[in-house]
């Protein structure tokens, strides 16, 4: 008992700061339209994420042209 958890504790200890390992985000199970539908959904997520950061990045310099 005592080797597994001394296994288990060194192997943790080496992997620290390391990535963590891959993964799928889905299995091959899954239709193509549910594929493209995910990759849809990512895609909006970071246009707006981009927006949201535009929107910032003027706000910013909107506010540095009021201080100078």
């Amino acid at each position: 008992m005592v080797e597994i958890e001394t296994q288990n504790f060194l192997r943790e200890l080496d992997s620290f700061g390391l990535p963590p390992p891959p993964q799928k985000l889905f299995s091959n199970n899954y239709s193509k339209a549910f594929s493209r539908e995910f990759e849809n959904k990512l895609h909006h997520i970071n246009v707006e994420k981009q927006m949201r950061k535009d929107i910032d990045h003027s706000y910013v310099a909107i506010i540095r042209k009021k201080t100078v």
